[in-house]
């Protein structure tokens, strides 16, 4: 909350936080993964449902999933194959415009790692798989931050399994050099990544005339509240994106 702001004078708050990072690695046999066996379960349902970042239901994403997973029941395997053809078959590139839409970037088999992400956990969700996209910032071998995007699936008795298809291509950077990077990043994760947001969360408003600021494809999904009261009848924000200031 800011109090007794000057017109034309710029305000400028930041925050800092100290954390300790850690890789993740996994070890599943394919073979013993069973079908979910509750699919009627709060978690079950809340991540196989399109919500306002996973637009799971729309009908080519729908029709997609199922050319993709086919007669697969194994959930691995049908994430796995998922994931293969986001790193195989779709074609990345940068994206300039912010509102591009999911349905843009799977008509075109083309985007950044933000779409790669979505398309991962709607195709997932689309095809009996609870998931969850992640936004965040990754920090490149010269301890520089970049703003990217993974995700997550869940597998019923063994949980949360990490998937990045964007490094698995090595985009937007190489952070492995090695031809062993789309295998590995399907199920592992380095620990140069910093989680900000996990999925998408609607904020309620704390007074009736506010208004919702979001910023696609940014470091967070969730939109940010800004509210004014008083006699201000206009005002400018500028967000940052998170950099790292140390490393201990």
């Amino acid at each position: 909350q800011m109090e007794n702001l000057k017109s034309g004078k710029n305000e400028r708050i930041s925050h800092s936080f100290l954390m300790s990072k850690y890789a993740i690695a996994t070890s599943i046999i394919p073979s013993q993964v069973k079908p979910y066996s509750d699919v009627k379960s709060p978690l079950y349902l809340m991540y196989t449902s399109p919500d306002g970042i996973v637009p799971s239901d729309l009908p080519d994403v729908v029709l997609k999933a199922a050319a993709l997973t086919g007669n697969e029941k194994n959930p691995y395997a049908k994430a796995q194959r998922i994931y293969n053809w986001l790193t195989e078959s779709f074609g990345y590139r940068e994206v300039d415009d912010k509102n591009r839409t999911v349905a843009e970037a799977l008509a075109s088999e083309s985007g950044s790692a933000y779409d790669m992400a979505i398309l991962f956990c709607a195709l997932s969700r689309a095809s009996g798989i609870p998931s969850v996209p992640i936004a965040g910032i990754i920090v490149d071998p010269d301890r520089k931050s970049r703003v990217h995007w993974w995700a997550e699936f869940y597998l019923e008795n063994f949980g949360w399994v990490p998937v990045d298809p964007g490094l698995g291509i090595r985009k937007p950077f190489p952070m492995r050099n090695d031809e062993g990077a789309r295998s590995w990043y399907f199920g592992n994760l380095d620990p140069h990544h910093i989680v900000f947001s996990r999925g998408w969360t609607d904020q309620s408003a704390m007074t009736p005339n506010s208004r919702v600021v979001y910023r696609p494809r940014s470091w967070a999904f969730q939109p940010i509240w800004e509210e004014s009261a008083g006699n201000i009848k206009s005002y400018a924000s500028l967000w940052g994106d998170p950099v790292v200031t140390g490393l201990y």
